[in-house]
């Protein structure tokens, strides 16, 4: 089937002409309704901006990063207002969680938002109806005592020029991260994505409507929001994953799912990637439950490469501090996910995770010993499982890249490494690997070809100083 597809604004129209002899009796059955196609709508919203943009001039270094000058201005110009400062300090950096409960509501102009929020009881009704995630909660109960503070920040917006702001500034923003958008779901079978996101979260999506709305001012974050809908700024290449992604946040572990993944840090090696993913990045506790089924959809629906999804898995929430990397629970779920039959939508997810993760328990020595010979997965096996589903891109070659037109650039070398040891320089230009041409190809192709278990030997071609020549490579542990 192909993707279905419509634009906000614009509807695509499917006719389907059934021939007949004589036309239809009087009392012959009406048919039944069309159903309409899942179809991708892409919407721009002026309230959503507004939200997000609470973030952009925080005093978080993770949403701030980029908007110094903006963040400065706009600071300045609350403060002179005391009251409109005020409101501010309390719903400052809030503003991905209050785009997800405005998000519920049918405006998306500034103005109509503002008025809308002198019937606070009907917008919480509204909101109330919309929220799925239990993590937003808080945020709605702070809405509860404080939408007065909420409307006096969009009314001081509105009167000081942020939707000129937003029309002047960052309008050519949106719209180049539109057509990236577009051209990124084009090749998505949007039937098919809805059925596979709807068996993994157990929700219908409302209409089949895939609704994503295009924003300013929450780069470099995508996020979810309510009624199966998405807000990002800059795809970057992973519109598929970070789509399925997101969208799948609306999927809530059970609570037993829940205390099966909490004894999981029991086990030592577990319990360093726990620290990172939900210390360091302070993630939601269903983030490896997410993002296992994420990549199921994209590698389901081949959106998405294995060795790029394989190495997702192996680097993902990389820890400075640690120097390690990886989501092991999430690899180990999209590896029975993969070989599990494609789910319908009877599929429970909820009852597969239970019944993976009753596996992974930890398991004392003897009762470890005791399960080895029937195969069954237990703690001590977590390690070694995770090294053998990322084993066929485990190679490393000791070397960066930056893109460029006839393929990549080496930008860095480390000191022994198989790619030094082959004979690479910093500024050589990588143009073949295993006599498949790079010209054209993102960097994301070009790591796949690099991709390999520890031992495979790689043919490179590069070029320089003019001069092209042929390195051997092969790959380290």
């Amino acid at each position: 089937m192909s993707p279905g597809w419509r634009h906000s604004g614009s509807l695509l129209a499917v006719a389907v002409l059934i021939g007949c002899h004589g036309g239809r009796r009087p009392d012959s059955p009406r048919p039944p309704a069309p159903v309409a196609p899942a179809a991708f709508e892409l919407h721009d919203s002026e309230t959503l901006d507004a939200a997000t943009f609470l973030n952009a001039i925080s005093d978080n270094p993770r949403f701030n990063a980029g908007w110094s000058e903006l963040r400065a201005r706009w600071r300045a110009k609350f403060a002179a207002a005391a009251a409109a400062a005020a409101s501010l300090r309390r719903w400052l950096g809030t503003g991905i969680q209050l785009a997800y409960l405005l998000s519920a509501l049918p405006e998306h102009r500034l103005t109509a938002t503002i008025a809308r929020l002198e019937q606070p009881e009907a917008v919480l009704r509204d909101m109330e109806r919309g929220l799925d995630e239990p993590a937003y909660r808080p945020i709605l109960d702070r809405l509860r005592t404080t939408h007065a503070d909420v409307r006096r920040i969009f009314q001081f917006l509105l009167r000081h020029g942020f939707l000129t702001l937003r029309a002047r500034e960052y309008g050519a923003l949106r719209a180049e991260t539109r057509r990236e958008l577009e051209a990124a779901l084009r090749p998505i079978d949007a039937a098919r994505f809805r059925a596979l996101l709807e068996a993994y979260s157990g929700r219908p999506v409302p209409d089949g409507r895939l609704r994503l709305y295009v924003l300013a001012f929450a780069r470099p974050y995508c996020f979810q929001l309510s009624g199966f809908a998405i807000g990002w700024s800059k795809p970057a290449g992973s519109a598929p994953w970070l789509l399925a992604h997101e969208l799948l946040h609306k999927f809530n572990p059970s609570r037993a799912a829940l205390e099966h993944h909490r004894r999981l840090r029991a086990d030592p090696f577990y319990a360093r990637a726990w620290d990172r993913i939900y210390g360091e990045y302070s993630e939601g506790k269903e983030e490896e439950m997410v993002e296992a089924a994420a990549l199921a959809v994209v590698d389901e629906l081949g959106l998405l490469s294995r060795q790029r999804i394989l190495r997702r898995l192996k680097w993902a929430y990389f820890s400075p501090r640690t120097q390690q990397g990886g989501q092991p629970l999430a690899a180990i779920l999209f590896d029975e996910l993969r070989r599990a039959p494609r789910p319908t939508a009877r599929f429970d997810y909820n009852a597969f995770i239970e019944q993976q993760l009753r596996l992974l328990a930890p398991f004392g020595r003897s009762a470890v010993e005791a399960r080895s010979a029937s195969g069954a997965i237990h703690s001590s096996t977590l390690e070694r499982r995770f090294r053998e589903i990322i084993r066929p891109i485990s190679g490393t070659a000791g070397l960066s890249l930056d893109p460029a037109p006839e393929g990549a650039r080496v930008k860095g070398l480390l000191p022994g490494r198989a790619a030094a040891l082959a004979g690479l320089q910093v500024g050589d230009h990588v143009i073949g690997i295993n006599d498949v041409r790079l010209a054209g190809r993102d960097l994301e192709a070009i790591l796949d070809l690099l991709a390999g278990p520890p031992g495979a030997a790689l043919r490179l071609e590069i070029e320089r100083g003019g001069e092209r020549r042929r390195l051997p490579l092969r790959l380290g542990e």
